[in-house]
């Protein structure tokens, strides 16, 4: 897409399990290029769907260390409070890839804490399905 605009972005957002993770990377890149040099509505939210997506593929596919790259990137994004269950789910995949490389349980324990919040804010079908994605790919 040689223009992005909202309309675009979100479609995209809603199909990123049609590429592979390292073809969604070079897209993601091309997006954040095109991003800075013109800005469109709703941009950060779009993104933050996007980044979710990708990392959550980058995680079934195992690929970590290119998935951390995402994360530095979702952490540049502007956190409004209509945003922060993306923050927080930004925050979970941050926590199980780290927790892949260094074993450290602090990182599981973060996971387990962001995973019973869904369940306080009142999303436990939601908190019930990360709790199965927690499950299948905390151990590599």
């Amino acid at each position: 897409m040689p223009e992005y605009d909202t309309h675009k972005l979100s479609v995209y957002a809603n199909f990123v399990d049609l590429y592979d993770f390292d073809s969604n990377g070079q897209i993601i890149k091309q997006i954040v290029k095109a991003l800075e040099k013109k800005k469109v509505e709703r941009q950060d939210e779009i993104l933050f769907a996007i980044l979710l997506n990708v990392l959550q593929q980058g995680i079934e596919e195992k690929k970590d260390s290119e998935a951390k790259g995402l994360v530095d990137l979702g952490k540049q994004l502007n956190v409004l409070p209509e945003f922060f269950l993306y923050r927080e789910l930004l925050t979970f995949y941050e926590e199980l890839i780290a927790y892949h490389s260094d074993k450290k349980e602090m990182h599981l324990k973060k996971c387990e804490l962001i995973l019973e919040s869904f369940e306080w804010g009142g999303m436990p079908t939601f908190g019930k399905e990360m709790t199965k994605f927690f499950n299948k790919y905390k151990e590599k």
